[in-house]
């Protein structure tokens, strides 16, 4: 399974309210005070005038707070006046969330040129949000050439700094040999560093990284520590991940309790795969009770999102009437289903449904 690579531009919003406050006047460290106990509004009330008078600290603050709802209804197009006038005045928070603002389209004309602008402007400052921005801007080519060079550049100045997000970008870069050779040792350093800061997407990539590894450099039992971190944040491939480290027995002892509890997770969070296998080891009983009726909304499940082999056991429990009414029909269709997109075993099913006798095994 390959790492996700950065795909489409995201809302990438990282605000640094601690760093636009570093230095500020009295005034404005009230109103953050306001903010920090819950009173939006009056936090709003504190900023609004220095606002008004040119602050540019207060002026960001201002624009976040219309940004994100807080203590005034949300308003994008307010949000980017005030960004504007704080970002025309060199501060380099406001000129990255300007730049998200025209990335997305939001209170502003959709433009990755200006958004470009915007992140240099920010990013030459040292902004790390704004490196990383400017950095997923190069990898994608949007609103300027393509160029992962520069990408990884601006990508590891920000990582450097310590933002997770760019570092875990960092190393997918590095891993799929974006600009040079494949450099799985300074991946997995990069990934391992935003993993330690609580990255579940960085956990689950250094999982994968040590346990497809060359055998000699293979790790499954630490790629398990890091699916188990990335799927207790909440990362359902990960949970999907170590379910199946589990159900075959790599990185450790085969437990198929265990499997399904993870699969469960994961399938909960609607994982397809995790779907199936957790239909299958409840049709067989493996790990948990043999229960038809779960098995069948699970395969129901992994088959509606297209899997073809959830889609032939399904199959099988509609033409044994197993959890579910006996719908030879059905059974045909599901068959049909899998069979379309190359699954053999339902390829050889429809060729004997012409027996009237067939009715299929059990799920297997």
């Amino acid at each position: 399974m390959a790492p996700q690579s950065p795909s489409g531009l995201h809302r990438i919003f990282i605000v640094a309210l601690s760093f636009s406050l570093a230095g500020c006047a009295g005034t404005t460290r009230q109103g953050w005070g306001a903010f920090e106990a819950g009173e939006f509004t009056v936090a709003v009330e504190e900023w609004r005038p220095l606002a008004d008078s040119g602050d540019a600290d207060s002026q960001y603050l201002v624009g976040l707070m219309h940004d994100e709802g807080r203590g005034v209804a949300p308003d994008r197009h307010e949000a980017a006046r005030w960004y504007r006038s704080a970002a025309e005045q060199g501060h380099a928070p406001a000129q990255n969330n300007l730049g998200v603002l025209h990335a997305t389209g939001d209170g502003v004309e959709r433009s990755f040129e200006e958004a470009a602008r915007w992140y240099e402007r920010s990013a030459e400052q040292g902004f790390a949000p704004a490196q990383r921005n400017l950095g997923l801007l190069y990898l994608l080519g949007e609103g300027v050439p393509r160029d992962p060079a520069s990408a990884l550049e601006w990508t590891l100045r920000a990582a450097e700094q310590g933002d997770v997000g760019a570092q875990r970008t960092a190393g997918a870069i590095l891993e799929e040999g974006l600009v040079g050779p494949p450099d799985i040792e300074a991946a997995a350093r990069w990934y391992r560093e935003a993993a330690e800061a609580g990255d579940a997407r960085a956990a689950l990539q250094l999982g994968l990284m040590l346990a497809k590894s060359p055998r000699s450099t293979r790790d499954e039992r630490t790629a398990r520590t890091w699916f188990r971190r990335a799927a207790k944040s909440g990362e359902p491939t990960a949970a999907f991940a170590l379910g199946g480290m589990y159900a075959l027995g790599r990185g450790g002892e085969r437990d198929l309790a265990s499997a399904a509890e993870w699969f469960t997770l994961a399938a909960e969070a609607g994982h397809p795969e995790a779907q199936m296998y957790l239909g299958l080891l409840y049709s067989k009983g493996d790990g948990i009770p043999r229960d038809p009726q779960r098995a069948a909304h699970w395969l129901t499940l992994a088959a509606e999102q297209g899997l073809p082999l959830a889609q032939y056991n399904l199959a099988l429990l509609h033409a044994k009437g197993l959890g579910v009414d006996e719908d030879r029909a059905l059974a045909i269709q599901w068959l049909e289903r899998a069979a379309f997109q190359g699954q053999r075993d339902a390829q050889e099913k429809l060729a004997l449904i012409g027996r009237e006798s067939w009715r299929g095994p059990a799920a297997q």
